[in-house]
């Protein structure tokens, strides 16, 4: 260390001590071909920056340091721990790096793909401006880089500590990030810890950009196919029949549907664009899967067998893609292999394992139905044990699903001494990016005709609720990954406020019946409380088989692959009492 007239010679200049060391660690690091002080210089370098990007209060500003400077030091940070195989490191740098709110994407990703829904038309939220909590980083198998760094770094846990709170003993952490034309990738497995990359190519890029395309949300192509018409609801009506026509939907009386549904010149477009279904399902998973799964997840699943579960981390480039579908080398799809449960980000993984767990059947139910009354009608059988809904299905004010009496609804859970659940099947307004807790509810108008009222994240927060114990987001995107907008979602607020699991969808669902029988199950999942991850799998596998099979009326894969159950999930073994 400098002596302490350098050290008031540094500080003069505005260079700390640690800074001088990590420019002098690269300076001689890269000298003397030195790859530990090489990777420890531009750790520190990566640590401040994050520090420094999370104070400034505008979006503009953190996106703008994020894309100016953010990508020069993963450049240098990624190839030196895969040099040196230091995979517990670059399994802690992955998870830190899900702070980033940065723009950057795949490049097989069209970039109007998280541009769904950026703006909460009149509210002050969407032109607020806020800074962040700091980034924090968790030791991994007792150790952290960052913070041998930068001794400011807050290392918050122990990733297996956290691994085992949230899903369970036997359970293994798989996260993966895209950088560089790769997807980075860590396994933290009971036995060790792995890590790799595997660069995206020409077939990969091609499955992607057929799944990205199976998704109802609006692309630029799609302009080709408006044939000049200017419409709010075509290019919607457009992209559910592009996803129709596609390996999660391949539903001919969906797109029928849609066709007919269109101006003519439109609908000859339509027809000519898609003649006929893709059934392409498993070919387009299975490159993923050879893409996205390493051998050493394939092992673990082997070893563990049916005690297999993962714990998920995913980040916007490849969040959309459904892991349940994603295929191994036997063919197998991974929800036939392992119980899936979701990691949100590192400050509130950890904060939900330190609480206690109330998995019992819920003593209260919200439940919170079509408050926008522009749904269809479904036979979905009243399950709550409050029901609020829309002004033309309500009998009275108080049953109205309006802000005020949602918040009044919340505030009366936030004093239930017993496990609580809600269930919520409306639309959800994915956010503003770069712009923490700005995602909405929907909810009805105050009074009959009335513009509709929203409850934002951040409006949650302010109000000092306690969110439920257990949560289904029927509305569409309701977890924010696959939009870039994590730290913006409603299931990310929840789980700050208090939620154990929320449950929600990775992308838009189509309505219908479909739609009514996914959320039938989801509510009955949040209302027992028990292993939701595990009960969702089981589920899923049920819905996987009948598809295969075509047998009966068989629900396609779109509206329950996306489904993610986000936060705690264990063994019921492990929930019962020790000794």
């Amino acid at each position: 260390m400098p002596a302490t007239d350098e050290v008031q010679a540094l500080e003069s200049i505005g260079l700390d001590v640690l800074e001088w060391q990590s420019q002098l660690d690269i300076a001689v690091g890269t000298r003397r071909r030195d790859e530990d002080r090489l990777l420890r210089g531009h750790l520190f370098d990566l640590a401040r920056f994050h520090c420094l990007v999370a104070k400034q209060e505008s979006p503009r500003d953190r996106s703008s340091m994020l894309a100016s400077r953010g990508g020069m030091i993963l450049d240098a940070v990624i190839p030196l721990l895969l040099r040196t195989r230091d995979h517990a490191g670059l399994f802690e740098v992955i998870e830190w790096m899900r702070y980033d709110l940065g723009d950057s994407r795949m490049p097989s990703t069209p970039r109007n793909l998280v541009r769904f829904g950026q703006v909460l038309g009149g509210s002050e939220d969407a032109t607020g401006v806020y800074a962040l909590p700091p980034p924090v980083a968790l030791s991994v198998c007792g150790r952290s880089i960052l913070q041998a760094a930068d001794p400011g770094v807050d290392v918050v846990a122990e990733a297996n500590e956290v691994r085992k709170a949230l899903a369970g003993e036997r359970s293994a952490w798989w996260t993966h990030m895209f950088h560089k034309g790769s997807l980075i990738w860590a396994l933290l497995t009971p036995d060790g810890v792995y890590g790799g990359a595997e660069r995206l190519d020409a077939s990969t890029r091609q499955a992607l950009q057929t799944h990205i395309r199976a998704l109802p949300l609006p692309l630029s192509e799609d302009a080709d196919l408006l044939d000049g018409e200017e419409s709010a609801w075509l290019p919607s009506v457009i992209a559910i029949a592009r996803a129709a026509a596609g390996p999660l939907v391949q539903s001919q009386e969906t797109l029928d549907q849609c066709i007919a549904a269109v101006p003519e010149s439109v609908a000859v477009r339509l027809s000519e664009a898609f003649p006929h279904i893709h059934d392409i399902l498993d070919d387009v998973y299975s490159v993923l899967g050879r893409w996205m799964i390493p051998d050493e997840l394939v092992d673990y699943l082997a070893r563990y067998a049916a005690d297999a579960r993962l714990l998920v981390s995913v980040q916007p480039e490849v969040a959309s893609i459904p892991t349940s579908l994603l295929r191994t080398p036997d063919g197998q799809a991974l929800v036939e292999q392992a119980v899936q449960v979701y990691a949100p980000p590192v400050r509130i993984a950890v904060d939900i394992m330190r609480r206690p767990s109330r998995p019992a059947a819920a003593d209260s139910h919200l439940l919170i139905r079509n408050p926008r009354g522009d749904l269809p009608n479904s036979d979905l059988p009243v399950q709550g044990s409050r029901v609020l809904s829309g002004w033309g299905s309500a009998s009275g004010t108080h049953e109205v699903a309006s802000r005020d009496v949602v918040l009044n609804a919340l505030r009366e859970e936030t004093s239930c001494t017993e496990p609580s659940a809600l269930s919520y099947l409306g639309h959800i307004e994915a956010g503003v990016f770069g712009d923490p807790a700005s995602a909405a509810l929907l909810l009805a108008p105050n009074s009959p005709g009335s513009v509709g009222s929203c409850l934002s994240a951040r409006d949650m927060s302010m109000a000092q609720v306690k969110m439920p114990d257990r949560i289904y987001l029927g509305g569409c995107e309701g977890a924010g990954f696959a939009t870039s907008l994590e730290w913006s979602s409603i299931g990310t607020a929840s789980l700050a406020l208090g939620s154990d699991v929320v449950i929600a969808h990775r992308w838009p669902i189509i309505d219908g019946p479909h739609a009514g029988l996914v959320d039938q199950e989801c509510i009955k999942l949040v209302a027992d409380g028990v292993d939701p991850a595990a009960r969702l799998g089981l589920l899923q596998r049920q819905w996987l088989r009948l598809w295969r099979e075509r047998t009966g009326s068989c629900t396609p894969p779109h509206f329950w692959a996306g489904l993610q159950v986000i936060g705690r999930s264990v063994p019921v073994e492990e929930l019962m009492p020790q000794g």
